[in-house]
């Protein structure tokens, strides 16, 4: 067995440093005060803090559609919105794209109700599927400020061209120009022309501008 020497000068420094610590402890020492605790951030965890995220409480898809020979807009949403799809990134015009959506046309609102009954019923009542809209973001092209939407509805499937910006605020916007006749809708225009003949005087405009706005977040 080793033997341990302790000199007097080593029994004297650690006598008086002890006592140190119990002036300043106030003559307890306890493992919260003799233990101090740091935090590693792994690269792991910084790349995540960088990535885009989506925040579906931000989406909205916002249309309008139009009346009158004047072309008057009405203005109206879908409340009722699936998205899935969405894949974290640093580049956000790469997260969304792939992106799949189910809009639900009976969440159709306009801030009035009779008219909100009169385009469920009589303009996507007369649709095949009705119930819903369907679509996928197929391609965005940020340094040019397009993309390109598949959209289905009235069992048909067609591309819709669409703007893309995303301003300072980390919003994202996308408008395009849906024309009805299109998607084989001209029956369910005329359809809806028929109930809102008066209020429109005749002429209920075949073209709709649809608008896709979501906040990401990091």
């Amino acid at each position: 067995m080793n033997k341990v020497t302790l000199s007097f000068s080593s029994l004297f420094v650690g006598a008086v440093s002890a006592c140190f610590l119990l002036v300043s402890c106030g003559g307890e020492t306890t493992e919260e005060n003799s233990l101090s605790t740091t935090t590693i951030t792994t690269d792991e965890e910084i790349a995540v803090s960088e990535l885009w995220q989506y925040d579906h409480a931000s989406t909205k898809v916002i249309w309008t559609g139009y009346k009158l020979e004047s072309k008057a807009g009405v203005e109206g949403s879908f409340d009722s919105i699936s998205v899935e799809g969405f894949s974290p990134g640093p580049d956000a015009s790469k997260c969304i794209t792939g992106v799949k959506f189910e809009l639900f046309t009976a969440s159709t609102e306009t801030a009035d109700t009779s008219r909100n009954r009169k385009i469920i019923t009589r303009f996507f009542g007369e649709m095949i599927n009705g119930a819903k809209i369907t679509g996928e973001i197929k391609s965005i092209d940020a340094s040019e400020g397009v993309g390109l939407i598949s959209v289905t509805m009235n069992g048909v499937e067609n591309d819709l061209e669409v703007s893309y910006e995303m301003d300072k605020d980390n919003v994202i916007k996308m408008v395009g120009t849906i024309d009805v006749p299109s998607w084989n809708g001209q029956a369910a225009l005329d359809s809806l022309n028929s109930v809102c003949f008066e209020k429109h005087e005749g002429i209920t405009w075949p073209d709709a501008e649809v608008k896709i706005l979501t906040k990401l977040k990091k």
